[in-house]
């Protein structure tokens, strides 16, 4: 017997308790390693929250596209790649059916087994409320319309384990997630998806992942109180000014003791223009005593949202151990920071170097423009630079409409679509192999108009992937109301080329 389907729509995104044990008596569900539960466990033993993906879109105007040509021509349209896409939102989904056909839906909240199917049409959590899922699923299966398709509902890091073993047992070349996981360890890729990362290299399954849109929301810097006055200096002030939106994602603040949790208590306030305090996060971060049950300690304090929208003034207040060193973190994911640090913005899983991490570039400004304003970087001690690749955002689709999937999140499946189509071309390619390729290719020069490292552009060339140097860009773009996709591609300019749509 399973435990029943938790019906639980209000919960808090911050608020599902992990414990490291499977099967645990108050479980809602689990997995090999782990369980989730609603509330602290009862029998005290040990917990900390499970993380809640965030899924990397941005709500703007976009479109765009990608010129498959040569690759139509040649009969290669994923067909023989088993590709799945993880995520939490999967709402309308249905709508798509004239277009992916009766594709393979999965819940590994369901079951740790991940066998049963999705019911798109009922979310348990309100962070399972929107069409994100399918808007990647239409994106993936536009360049890629052959592949074949699983849909896998992934909503935190205990599922993601799920959803890996799952991947393993069925054989999935191409897992394409469009999510980041926040605050699961200080950039050092420890914590819970180390493990199951791994499990994917050493099976061979290539994961393709946003890399984020946190690049102006972020700062970075060493807690230094040069008045003694208790509360950390940020370039000369007491505080950092941030922008919040009222209900926009968290602000977050945490520190590097990740693994070492207990030796330094921070807090942090937030005070509006006029100085008065709107919000206070005082959780307390200590060694647990010998012996003692239900302990959590993480370094991280937070802010769940402000009365408007607005400046506010961060303020973080150091109340007990070392401060000497310490590294802390600020993130507010929907928010704006001024000489915001767009460096070291990249969360799990898209640190690990097996894993082929996704910026996005607008692709009407594919060929040389800059990436995203939003789109993560770094960080910058890494031996390997991050993203490994930029894909094009902006694109027309049946879900989000003309111009309306913009993120990350959209340029994340349109590479995984052009890894399967590079397999389904040539055979003999494994999936690292074609993305090894594809990162290849997007580090060569297009006649001066690409732009130096890190920025490398996903693209194909036109006349196959041996073809050398006559290479162009491809692009997605969306055409009509039904969100088929037509095809545009670019000859040194915007000279637009018409092939169809994707079927």
């Amino acid at each position: 017997m399973y435990p029943p389907l938790a019906d639980a729509p209000d919960l808090d995104r911050d608020s599902l308790i992990r414990v490291e044990s499977p099967a645990h008596e108050q479980a809602v569900a689990f997995s090999h390693a782990s369980s989730v539960l609603l509330e602290p466990p009862s029998d005290g033993s040990p917990w900390a929250y499970d993380a809640v993906p965030w899924v990397d879109e941005v709500d703007a105007e976009l479109a765009s596209a990608v010129n498959l040509r040569p690759y139509r021509a040649r009969g290669a349209r994923g067909q023989g790649v088993r590709v799945a896409v993880f995520d939490v939102q999967w709402e309308r989904v249905e709508q798509l059916q004239p277009t992916l056909g009766d594709v393979s839906t999965h819940d590994c909240f369901m079951h740790p087994s991940c066998e049963p199917s999705m019911d798109t049409t009922r979310t348990r959590f309100d962070f399972e409320r929107g069409t994100h899922g399918a808007g990647c699923a239409e994106a993936l299966h536009t360049i890629a319309p052959e592949a074949e398709l699983h849909l896998v509902r992934v909503n935190s890091t205990t599922m993601f384990e799920n959803a890996v073993e799952w991947a393993i047992r069925e054989d999935i070349d191409i897992i394409s997630m469009s999510m980041s996981f926040l605050n699961l360890n200080f950039f050092d890729r420890t914590g819970p998806l180390r493990v199951p990362i791994r499990r994917l290299e050493e099976h061979g399954i290539l994961l393709v992942t946003s890399a984020g849109n946190y690049a102006r929301g972020h700062w970075q810097g060493t807690f230094v109180d040069s008045d003694g006055d208790g509360k950390m200096d940020f370039e000369g002030e007491g505080y950092l000014p941030v922008y919040l939106t009222e209900g926009s994602p968290r602000l977050y603040v945490t520190w590097d003791q990740f693994i070492a949790c207990g030796q330094t208590d921070l807090d942090l306030l937030l005070r509006d223009a006029d100085g008065w305090i709107v919000a206070r996060s005082e959780e307390s971060q200590r060694f647990p005593r010998e012996g003692q049950q239900g302990h959590r300690c993480q370094p991280i304090e937070q802010v769940r949202s402000v009365p408007e929208d607005g400046w506010y003034q961060l303020e973080v207040l150091h109340r007990r151990g070392v401060t000497a060193g310490v590294r802390v973190d600020v993130l507010t994911p929907g928010g704006r920071i001024p000489d915001s640090h767009p460096w070291g913005t990249i969360h799990e899983p898209g640190l690990h170097r097996s894993v082929l991490t996704v910026g996005a570039i607008d692709a009407m400004g594919y060929l040389g423009g800059p990436p995203q304003p939003y789109s993560s970087f770094g960080p910058p001690d890494l031996a390997w630079t991050k993203p490994d690749l930029h894909g094009p955002d902006a694109l027309s689709s049946a879900i989000y409409g003309p111009r309306g999937f913009f993120g990350t999140s959209a340029a994340t499946p349109i590479v995984a679509g052009l890894v399967a189509v590079l397999m389904s071309d040539d055979p003999s390619l494994s999936p690292h192999e074609a993305a090894e390729r594809l990162k290849g290719l997007g580090r060569e020069g297009l006649d001066g108009l690409v732009s130096t490292e890190p920025v490398r552009r996903a693209r194909l060339p036109l006349q196959g992937a041996s073809s050398g140097c006559g290479e162009r860009p491809m692009w997605l773009v969306g055409a009509g109301p039904l969100g088929l996709f037509g095809l545009l591609g670019w000859l040194r300019g915007r000279r637009r080329l018409t092939d169809g749509g994707s079927r």
